[in-house]
């Protein structure tokens, strides 16, 4: 999948989450426990990962997003920028394995659910020239507006998104612009930036091997491209996710040292997972999920 489209733009601010998993429960369907005050949104889910929501972006409603967690800035076709931006400016920011110069533009308002950013800079791009996957989407909702939460909800099941808004009375919760979790690969900590717009798992190979130098490999590796990304798919004994370590698969990135982006290894795609409902608690940094 070409990262590019869902913008993995990180910032060197990223703080640890832990990684921990769930026993579930049967819920009402009219509300969820710990979103009592919360507001819930329907989405599609696309090519079986994809996050779709409605947004409302200016005067325009209806509009549907990727809701993107491995995106620090959201972001807008660019057919729609001359209907809603005010000004723009060029901005550098990070991709997987490179940093990119982009377009941004300010626009009067943008809603999800309950999130409501008055001015926000969002960058401007063309999705559908990008990847056949953002056919049909309008734009990402990144994790700029997100952290407006104290946490969100994702119910793969019943395709519904919670959002649970924080208290303004409370003690202000500092967020960083991804959601960083350790995966333990062979016994060796990874910091990934949890990401729904991402399919599987991806790490920086020379920081791999630096803590991993002999690192255990089943089967040959294969050559993975898509875009402007490039890697080399792996099957990776002991790779624990929260649970009982097993095999997986993983993309090893060759990332040039004056791309890399501290204090992050990779990425954990929110699909890697298998799990049928997940919880980001910015609050309490956590990433709880079933």
């Amino acid at each position: 999948m070409n990262r590019r489209i869902f913008a993995a733009y990180l910032l060197a601010i990223a703080s640890t989450h832990s990684l921990h998993a769930q026993e579930g429960s049967n819920r009402p369907k009219t509300s969820e426990v710990g979103y009592e005050n919360g507001t819930s949104v329907p989405f599609e889910l696309r090519s079986g990962f994809l996050i779709m929501v409605p947004v409302r972006l200016g005067e325009r409603s209806g509009l549907r997003f990727i809701l993107d967690t491995g995106a620090t800035r959201s972001a807008v076709d660019r057919r729609f920028a001359p209907q809603v931006a005010t000004q723009s400016r060029a901005l550098e920011l990070f991709a997987f394995d490179r940093r990119l110069q982009v377009q941004t533009a300010t626009v009067d308002h943008l809603d999800v659910g309950p999130v409501h950013a008055v001015n926000p800079e969002i960058e401007i791009t063309h999705l559908s020239e990008l990847s056949e996957l953002a056919k049909g989407a309008d734009g990402i909702v990144g994790m700029d507006l997100l952290i407006k939460s104290s946490k969100i909800l994702i119910d793969y099941s019943r395709k519904i998104v919670w959002f649970s808004l924080a208290d303004v009375e409370a003690k202000t919760i500092v967020h960083p612009r991804c959601f960083v979790v350790t995966v333990k690969v062979q016994g060796a900590p990874m910091r990934l930036a949890i990401d729904t717009g991402f399919e599987g798992i991806a790490i920086d190979e020379t920081r791999l091997r630096f803590r991993l130098p002999n690192l255990r490999t089943e089967g040959e590796p294969v050559s993975f491209e898509a875009g402007h990304f490039k890697a080399i798919k792996v099957r990776v004994p002991e790779v624990n996710l929260g649970g009982v370590p097993e095999t997986r698969e993983i993309l090893l990135m060759n990332v040039p040292p004056e791309n890399e982006i501290e204090d992050i290894d990779g990425y954990l795609g929110a699909a890697a997972l298998h799990a049928t409902r997940i919880e980001l608690d910015f609050a309490n940094q956590k990433l709880n999920w079933q």
